[in-house]
Formats: C-alpha cells, sequence, structure tokens
C-alpha cells in the first residue's frame, strides 16, 4: 500500500504525543488491572481474611467478579456472588464499569491514531517521542510526590474529579466490599501503574534515539 506524504506540523506532533501517552497508560491500567496475582498477594499482606471475616475463597470470589464485572460491556446488575449491596454500592460500580469501557474505548482510538501514523506516513517525524517521555515521566514523578506527601488525599481528589456523586463514599456495613479491597491494595495497583509508565517511557526514550541515530 503508498504511503502517504504529510507535512509535520507541530499540531500533528501534538496530537500524536497524546495518543501516545493515552496508549501508554491505558495499556498499562488494563494490565495491572487483571493482574490478579498482585492482590492474592495483598490477601495475605494485608490480613483481608481477618478484617473481612471472610475465607479466602469467598475473598477472590468477590474479587473476581469485581474486576470482571467492570470491564464488561454488557449492562448487567452489579450482584457480588456472596456479599450485600446497597443502591449507592451498586450505582458506584457502574460508575466504574462505564469509566474502564471509556479507556477500552481510547485505547483503540490511541492505537488507531499512532499505528496509522507510523505505518501511512513518509517522512515521519518522530519528536512526539520525546515528548511523550517528557509528560509520561514527569507526570509520573509528580504522582510520587503526592503518594509519598499523603496517598489518602491524593485518594480523595482522584474520585471527586473521575465522579460526579459521592457514591464512592461506601459504608462498609451495607457494602462490605470495601473490607476485601483495602485503600493500600489501590495504593499498590497506583504504585505498579507508575512503575510500568515510566519503564515504558524510558522505552520510548531508548526508540526515539535509535530512530535520531539511525
Amino acid at each position: 500500500m503508498k504511503k502517504i506524504s504529510i507535512k509535520n506540523t507541530s499540531v500533528l506532533q501534538i496530537v500524536l504525543t497524546l495518543f501516545t501517552v493515552l496508549l501508554i497508560i491505558s495499556i498499562n491500567i488494563k494490565v495491572v488491572v487483571n493482574f490478579k496475582p498482585l492482590y492474592y498477594i495483598d490477601i495475605k499482606s494485608l490480613d483481608i481474611e481477618k478484617n473481612a471475616n471472610l475465607n479466602i475463597d469467598e475473598i477472590k470470589s468477590n474479587y473476581n467478579y469485581v474486576i470482571d464485572y467492570i470491564q464488561k460491556h454488557k449492562i448487567e446488575e452489579f450482584n457480588l456472588p456472596t456479599l450485600n449491596s446497597s443502591i449507592n454500592g451498586k450505582l458506584h460500580f457502574q460508575d466504574v464499569k462505564s469509566i474502564f469501557n471509556k479507556i477500552d474505548y481510547l485505547l483503540l482510538i490511541s492505537i488507531f491514531i499512532v499505528s496509522s501514523y507510523l505505518y501511512f506516513i513518509k517522512n515521519k517525524n518522530y519528536i512526539f517521542l520525546k515528548w511523550s517521555y517528557n509528560i509520561l515521566f514527569f507526570m509520573h514523578l509528580l504522582l510520587i510526590l503526592s503518594f509519598l506527601f499523603d496517598f489518602s488525599k491524593s485518594f480523595n481528589t482522584f474520585h471527586q474529579l473521575f465522579f460526579r456523586n459521592d457514591y464512592w463514599v461506601l459504608d462498609a456495613n451495607l457494602d462490605p466490599i470495601i473490607n476485601i479491597m483495602p485503600e493500600t491494595y489501590f495504593l499498590h495497583c497506583a504504585i505498579f501503574i507508575i512503575a510500568l509508565n515510566i519503564i515504558s517511557a524510558i522505552i520510548i526514550y531508548i526508540l526515539h534515539n535509535f530512530r535520531n541515530n539511525s
């Protein structure tokens, strides 16, 4: 297929930078969310069995349901295998599901835009790789500093930014699911995502240098 020649404008490079960053972040979020062994390790390290007063099989069953539910695109009611949920709790997980569905769409769009440029356009300008590296690196450096300062505050700020209601403020008596998914587990997920994003940024930096020297 004949490749298309296009002027490498700053606007195009900005668009490519944006979607490269979104592509990396989306992929790594998906990787961490589906890496269930991280949670299985936390069951022991965070003493979740004792704190939730549930056996390990029941904990895994309800956790696995949550992870599978939030990634489905099929519309269905949130019903945990063995735990009760309040109306607000159900609505919250529907909101979480909506966010993850949007991440899937964003991932597909990002793959299409970046891969189309890399495949179809000749006389490519790879400056967007350098910009992507800088954004990923410094953005996650700020996140690390905010987590070190006060993760709980950062965690609450995240919810306030991404949710238009306060349904995420769950009562353990009505929504015992929060007893098996403590805040520290989400801290571990965040650290894992940040680590993968920084590694991805380093790979992008190496690719950019390779292209410049080739």
